[in-house]
């Protein structure tokens, strides 16, 4: 008899010295061959596209993680018209309480710039490390998982209004989207 898995979304996970985010937690079977493959739901509707698992002890037995369907479209949009996934070249981190004051923040939403890449889009647009972004073509950013949403739904090569507060002031700037490099 068939059961369904049970799923925890805005999971995240280290590989490979990179973060991801906003992914579907599934105990799901995830084996070597079949990652890309669908997450279904309950009634046959693709939520995911199959895409990890981590493991403790190098075999299949693990968690499994999905990257959301919105997500896997958007990016699969942009990879056919543009040959890559939009970028801001950012290193980020989610603002709480006592990150807020131990950099002079009165904010209560945003992410810092941890860092501005040398030469992606965010640094061309006047990022600077410490700066706190605020909003992204005009919606609000809470958390970086939310950030990376935001940035997921746009278009390689689109100019969007990003918001920042520098020093207390609120600045808006013009950022480019760029394409993240594959490496």
């Amino acid at each position: 008899m068939w059961s369904p898995t049970s799923t925890s979304v805005g999971r995240s996970m280290v590989a490979g010295g990179r973060e991801y985010r906003n992914l579907v937690q599934t105990d799901a079977a995830i084996n070597m061959g079949n990652s890309g493959g669908p997450l279904c739901d309950i009634e046959g509707r693709v939520i995911g596209v199959n895409s990890a698992i981590f493991s403790l002890t190098g075999t299949n037995l693990g968690i499994g993680f999905a990257i959301p369907i919105d997500d896997a479209m958007g990016i699969a949009r942009n990879l056919i018209a543009h040959g890559g996934v939009p970028w801001l070249g950012v290193s980020l981190l989610d603002l709480t309480p006592e990150l807020a004051k131990t950099h002079g923040l009165s904010a209560d939403h945003g992410v810092l710039v941890r860092d501005a890449i040398a030469g992606g889009p965010a640094a061309k647009a006047g990022v600077q490390a410490r700066d706190l972004l605020v909003s992204v073509d005009g919606k609000p950013v809470k958390s970086t998982a939310e950030l990376n949403q935001i940035v997921l739904g746009t278009t390689i090569g689109r100019e969007t209004p990003l918001v920042i507060r520098r020093e207390g002031k609120e600045l808006t700037l013009r950022l480019t989207i760029g394409a993240r490099p594959m490496q």
